[in-house]
C-alpha cells in the first residue's frame, strides 16, 4: 500500500499480475505508464479515491467513484 498524502508511481514497460493499493486517503493520487501497451493482464487499482488520476501515455484520467474506473473524455478504463 502506497503512504497517506499524494503518492506517485510510475511504470516503464509491460506491467502484469501487480495489485496498486492508493489508500483511499482524500489527496491526489498519480499512476502513470509509459503507453496503453504497457498495461498487461490482472492489474488491480484498489483504494482509489475521486480525482485520483491516471496518466497513459501523456493521456489523463481521473478516477470516478460513480463507473468505478478512471475517466476522460471519450474513454473509461477499469482494473479487476
Amino acid at each position: 500500500m502506497l503512504g497517506e498524502g499524494a503518492d506517485s508511481i510510475s511504470f516503464d514497460g509491460l506491467v502484469r499480475q501487480t495489485t496498486i493499493d492508493l489508500g483511499s486517503d482524500s489527496v491526489q493520487d498519480t499512476i502513470s505508464f509509459s503507453s496503453m501497451a504497457d498495461l498487461g493482464d490482472r492489474i488491480t487499482v484498489t483504494g482509489a479515491s475521486e480525482n485520483d488520476l491516471l496518466v497513459i501515455g501523456g493521456e489523463e484520467y481521473f478516477y470516478d467513484s460513480s463507473v468505478s474506473g478512471f475517466v476522460n473524455d471519450t474513454e473509461t478504463i477499469t482494473f479487476g
